[in-house]
This record gives structure tokens, sequence and C-alpha cells, in this order.
């Protein structure tokens, strides 16, 4: 009986040890995530502030280094203040570029249908259930441009629903999984005039 309670012991130590082991190994993970999304905006922001017009990112013109990494690759710089999210937006979308930054999935600025799709974890979009109507989202796509949106509808979509998560008549759209991962937590956003502001 003694050596059967030594056993669960050890093991339970065993357990525990490796639980706190992947816990750390993930939050390093997410740390480092968040620096290189944080590099990512800096860089982003020197790169226009090397470039003698304000054009749009989408429009600069091939330079060499990271500059033209940055330019061709590389949406614009998306904020929305009332929950500390200030993320580079990448100009494609792939479910491997998703897992480090978020993504344009569809549409376009200029179309006024954009659509930004980003993980649900703390580091991207995991805090977007705590936006509030009214909120505001900014999204800078060159040195001097930066198009303000106010969250005018938030809906749960069924992950089939693409069309309608398309087809909206919103500016911009920003989605991710539910914390279930069985539904797409979709922000409906207008554009407002920044002036206003």
């Amino acid at each position: 009986m003694i050596q059967l309670e030594r056993f669960c012991l050890a093991a339970g130590a065993i357990l525990l040890s490796l639980s706190i082991y992947i816990w750390m190994t993930k939050s390093m993970e997410a740390k480092e995530v968040l620096k290189q999304d944080q590099d990512l905006v800096q860089m982003i922001q020197e790169a226009w502030t090397d470039q003698p017009d304000s054009a749009s990112i989408l429009h600069q013109p091939k330079t060499s280094s990271s500059d033209e990494l940055v330019s061709e690759n590389y949406l614009g710089i998306l904020t929305i203040p009332s929950i500390g999210l200030e993320l580079p937006v990448l100009n494609s979308w792939s479910q491997e570029d998703m897992n480090s930054v978020p993504c344009r999935y569809y549409g376009s600025v200029e179309e006024e249908n954009l659509v930004i799709a980003a993980h649900n974890s703390w580091q991207h979009f995991g805090n977007l259930d705590q936006v509030q109507y009214g909120d505001q989202a900014y999204l800078q796509t060159g040195k001097d441009k930066v198009i303000a949106y106010e969250l005018k509808d938030i809906q749960i979509l069924e992950p089939d629903q693409t069309e309608t998560m398309l087809s909206s008549d919103y500016d911009l759209s920003l989605y991710t999984c539910t914390r279930d991962a069985l539904r797409r937590y979709t922000l409906r956003f207008s554009q407002i005039d920044f002036a206003a502001q």
C-alpha cells in the first residue's frame, strides 16, 4: 500500500512538472510572437518614415532590403485602443502566415470591403469579444494615412458562412474563432471621418 502511494505521488509530481514545463514553453512562445509583432510594427513605421511621400503601403515603390519586404508584404498596422491592440496586418492570407500575424483575408481598403482574420490567441484577436459597439479601430496604411472605423455590428457566424463573411456592406470586418473554436466571432466596422475624433 505504501509503495502504491509513493508511486502515485511520484507520478503526480512528474505530471505536474510536465504540465508546468508545457505551460512555460507555450507562454514563452506566445511572448516571442508578441515581440515579433511589435518588431514588425516598428519596422513598418520605420519604412514609412524612410519614404519620401505618404502613399499607401500598397503602392510604395520597390526599394531594397527590409523596406521592400514591408512594402510588398504588409497592408498596415491595425489598432484598437479600447483593448490595447496594435498589430501588423499581412497583405495576403495563408493558414501558416496566420500563425504569426493577422492577415488580409479578402477585399481591400479602396473597395471598402476589407476582411482581416487572425487566431483567437491573447497576442492577436483573443480579446475581440471585449470590443463594444461604438469602439473605434484604426488602420494605418502609410506614414500619413490612417483610416478610422467604428464598430457597428457583432456577429457569430458558422464556419460554413464564408459568403456571409465576405459579402457584407461593412468597410472592415475582423474575425476569429470563438473560444470554443466552433464558430466565427465577427466584428463589423464602418468607416468614419477621422477629423471628427
